[in-house]
């Protein structure tokens, strides 16, 4: 069983990787799938990929990190140099440095010993790794509302963007980016949908986090209550 999971893009608007796509086409090589001949990223492409990928799910699963392993392992003609030229004209070499870095820290990926050179002299890619490293292996969970709304702005992903440019239109876009949930509360016609800049943080930033403290506050209400009349019963 293969799963397909279709995208249209590597990233969302709001963390923007701005590669282009015929690139990878151009760089694409055959492998095989079920004995069927398809398209995938060249090795230099593919760790990229997935190190932008993961940085963007904040390395919250072991997999992402293995993935990244696995590639590096697979792939020993990776050209190395080609790969951190590109991630750097990219805008995304903190997020290549640090995935590396998590591969070779968590599960003993092999690396050039130029890049763990360069890890070793980044100082917020050092921080980074020991800050992921540091959550994966702890129970501290999220605020429940945030896990229901995952587009809330996280100072670590903002952290991972080298670029002054990146790192404010993270911040512009995921504070005043309507999602359909918005547009299904808040209906507008299309001439006013530049109202979605401010109605997106005063929903995210204030109502939500409101109404779930309000829920919460009732449901324990409620459950003493109810505590109250068994003790009672």
């Amino acid at each position: 069983l293969v799963a397909v999971e279709p995208h249209w893009s590597i990233t969302a608007s709001r963390f923007p990787f701005p590669i282009a796509y015929e690139s990878l086409w151009r760089r694409a090589r055959a492998t095989q799938v079920d004995g069927t001949s398809v398209l995938t990223f060249g090795a230099e492409d593919a760790l990229l990929v997935l190190c932008v990928t993961g940085s963007k799910s904040r390395w919250r699963r072991l997999d992402l990190v293995v993935d990244v392993a696995e590639t590096i392992r697979s792939s020993p003609e990776l050209d190395w140099t080609a790969l951190m030229a590109r991630a750097q004209a990219l805008g995304s070499l903190r997020m290549l440095l640090l995935g590396v870095s998590l591969a070779a820290n968590l599960l003993g990926a092999l690396l050039p010993s130029d890049i763990s050179r360069q890890i070793q002299s980044n100082r917020p890619v050092r921080r980074l790794t020991d800050q992921i490293t540091s959550a994966m292996f702890t129970t501290t969970k999220e605020p429940t509302w945030v896990r229901r709304f995952p587009r809330q702005f996280s100072p670590l992903l903002l952290s991972m963007r080298e670029r002054p440019s990146d790192k404010l239109l993270y911040v512009w876009r995921t504070l005043t980016s309507p999602t359909p949930t918005h547009v299904r509360r808040v209906p507008l016609p299309a001439a006013l949908f530049p109202l979605y800049r401010v109605i997106v943080p005063v929903h995210d930033y204030l109502l939500q986090p409101v109404a779930h403290r309000m829920r919460e506050t009732l449901r324990r209400r409620v459950g003493a209550g109810i505590r109250e009349d068994e003790s009672t019963g």
